[in-house]
């Protein structure tokens, strides 16, 4: 009885561990003999009902069973119908898909398990006209659409009440309303779901070309690297890249982490417990040798479409001085900004000189050469910063 028992045991392990060894093989080889080349035609024409943009694959598509892998070759994704540019909407040099063997074989899905873009070039153009090339992408325009009808029913509120009279519904749902913050209340639009195990973005490049105003603002050598990235949930993220405006002489080379989180839109973002470098280096006839500050900030929030920044406790720590910075304001070709300084050590006419932001000509001579200490109110807008002891 003992040995039929060990017979149907041994019996049962070999097939347990067969029948997944015949499924693997049989999934390497359908794999192998398989030229996925051919289904470019498909993808593409996936891409174009999905976005409304032409995507042309140029490169080759290479699999691998294991791991289960997929990397499309240099690709582009076209501006929509009717937008004229030199440039692309997005380029890419590679795209590197990890993908669940475990979904494709039971549930006849392709899951998505990482992301890796290497070399990807994102153009966010407005011409000379007002139209952009980015509010029709999927899932933006229906946000847009939200955000307009939520503004107008603010105002319609505002107007109603006579509690706002000189604030637009725009500001007021900017400075009111936290777009990050964990309520569940708040109505939020509609998603697919999804998440990365890890999204990678390897020497990246984000250009905003604004052909109104003239002038363009770049993120280049922008590297990313995130972990259990998925919509509406924070997620840990580390990055560094360089950013220059057209229109100023600095030039930021930036290294920090925090825990980032997207408010149902890629346009809102919020980081918060960020740590990290920033290097400044200040391009004009004056010589300004680069200068790096230490960082470190409760919370940062930013909405790409309006242009809209906000910093809360952000730590900077240079020139043997430290400050502690709140703001809030709007950046672009009329940036202006304001809120609360903490000064220990800071010589007002050196930081001003390293970071490139001017003093007012009113308060250059009583500024010159004093050490700051304390609080102080201050407010910044092209023609210059300006400070005011706090009561």
């Amino acid at each position: 009885m003992r040995q039929a028992l060990k017979r149907i045991y041994r019996l049962s392990l070999a097939i347990l561990i067969i029948i997944p060894l015949f499924v693997t093989l049989g999934f390497v080889g359908a794999i192998s003999f398989i030229d996925f080349n051919r289904y470019k035609p498909q993808i593409e024409a996936e891409v174009l009902e999905k976005t409304g943009r032409h995507f042309n694959i140029e490169g080759a598509i290479e699999v691998s069973a294991i791991p289960f892998e997929i990397q499309i070759g240099e690709s582009i994704l076209e501006n929509p119908e009717g937008f004229e540019s030199e440039q692309p909407q997005m380029r890419f040099h590679k795209i590197h898909l990890s993908l669940s063997v475990q979904e494709l074989l039971f549930n006849k899905k392709l899951q998505i398990q990482s992301l890796t873009l290497i070399e990807p070039e994102v153009f966010l153009i407005r011409n000379a006209e007002g139209v952009d090339n980015w509010t029709t992408l999927p899932g933006i325009k229906q946000w847009v659409q939200q955000q307009r009808q939520l503004h107008s029913r603010l105002q319609f509120e505002a107007d109603d009440s006579k509690v706002l009279t000189s604030t637009t519904a725009s500001e007021f749902s900017f400075a009111t309303q936290d777009l990050f913050a964990n309520n569940e209340n708040a109505q939020q639009p509609e998603q697919e779901s999804w998440r990365f195990e890890s999204l990678i973005v390897e020497n990246g490049k984000v250009i905003l070309l604004d052909d109104i105003h003239k002038y363009d603002v770049q993120f280049n050598d922008l590297n990313v690297f995130a972990l259990d990235v998925s919509p509406n949930h924070p997620f840990e993220v580390r990055t560094n890249f360089n950013y220059h405006h057209s229109l100023s002489k600095r030039h930021f080379k930036v290294r920090v982490n925090g825990l980032a989180q997207n408010a149902g839109s890629v346009f809102e973002w919020q980081v918060r417990d960020i740590q990290g470098l920033m290097n400044v280096e200040i391009k004009s006839e004056q010589e300004v040798p680069e200068t790096r500050f230490g960082l470190n900030a409760e919370t940062i929030t930013f909405d790409v479409r309006s242009r809209q920044l906000a910093m809360q406790s952000l730590n900077m720590d240079g020139l043997s001085g430290k400050m502690t910075v709140n703001l809030s304001g709007q950046l672009g070709r009329e940036a202006a900004f304001s809120g609360e300084i903490a000064a220990s050590d800071v010589n007002a006419e050196m930081w001003s000189k390293h970071l490139g932001v001017e003093i007012v000509e009113s308060q250059q001579k009583a500024l010159k050469g004093k050490v700051l200490n304390g609080e102080f109110a201050w407010s910044w807008n092209p023609e210059g910063m300006q400070l005011e002891k706090a009561k």
